[in-house]
């Protein structure tokens, strides 16, 4: 396969055929899911989650929560068997600023107990920094609900990708990134937004056979997507590799957490987004 059938737009989704509804991978990841709004600024959020630290408030991502609409619990599913943490006893809200601590006896797990925590510049060898243990989910009701991100239509990068849904038979995604891209951190497979997004087109396009195969490199940035694009270091496993992959119809890559503590200036950014937009 050939480096430039890396689809141009990674994540496109068209504005208004219904073909595809947005998803804002970086925000769902953190902030679970939203409900539609029902009026200015009025919105339910699902599913956010976050991580407390001794007695420190925590940000929601929304301010003036709705008092009583408030639930904190261990899982993302509500009615899973955990925890659901309670008001007072827990943890405390400050509803018009819309954060949350824990109390000194809190059930809540402190981060502060992760080994990770307060450390700079540590190598993640040897070391589990998986959050997964330390997350609390929300749901609750702003008054102060802000639009996630704008619409971006990219229909006209998908015209072939939608004809071949419409007529049905097999269609085959491949995503290719970090470990967000993995599915790090994620509560179960099926949240992945991989898994996400075939089970929404496959209930759009009942005719087609929908497949999702993921060869991300977690832990690596994407400079080493381009380096190990057609093959990886033997210590990598499995070795599939984008460029060994037969025939995808979409493929979505999502590198980007790791520039930041690369080196990473200008010019490698304009390289680097050069390549995977050409």
């Amino acid at each position: 396969m050939k480096k430039r059938l890396v689809i141009k737009l990674l994540i496109a989704f068209c504005k208004n055929s219904g073909i595809f509804k947005t998803i804002f991978l970086g925000l769902f990841f953190i902030c679970g899911g939203i409900s539609a709004e029902d009026g200015a600024g009025k919105m339910n959020i699902q599913g956010e989650s976050m991580v407390l630290t001794r007695t420190k408030p925590g940000n929601l991502c929304f301010d003036q929560v709705e008092k009583g609409s408030l639930a904190l619990r261990s899982t993302f599913v509500a009615g899973e068997h955990g925890i659901a943490y309670a008001e007072g006893r827990d943890y405390v809200v400050d509803y018009a600023r819309g954060s949350i601590a824990r109390t000194a006896d809190s059930r809540i797990p402190d981060y502060s107990t992760h080994p990770c925590y307060g450390k700079k510049d540590f190598k993640h060898g040897g070391i589990n920094t998986a959050n997964q243990k330390w997350f609390v989910w929300a749901d609750y009701r702003t008054a102060n609900g802000q639009t996630w991100a704008k619409q971006n239509d990219q229909s006209q990068f998908l015209i072939p990708a939608r004809r071949k849904l419409e007529e049905g038979g097999a269609f085959k995604i491949v995503s290719y990134g970090d470990s967000i891209t993995a599915g790090g951190e994620a509560s179960g497979i099926n949240f992945r937004f991989q898994q996400r997004f075939v089970k929404y087109l496959q209930a759009k396009f009942p005719k087609s056979k929908i497949e999702a195969r993921d060869v991300s490199i977690p832990g690596y940035a994407s400079r080493q997507g381009i380096e190990w694009f057609d093959k990886k270091p033997e210590k990598l496993r499995p070795l599939d590799t984008m460029g060994t992959v037969e025939k995808p119809d979409l493929v979505l890559v999502g590198f980007g957490i790791k520039a930041g503590k690369a080196g990473w200036n200008r010019r490698r950014l304009r390289t680097t987004w050069q390549f995977w937009s050409s």
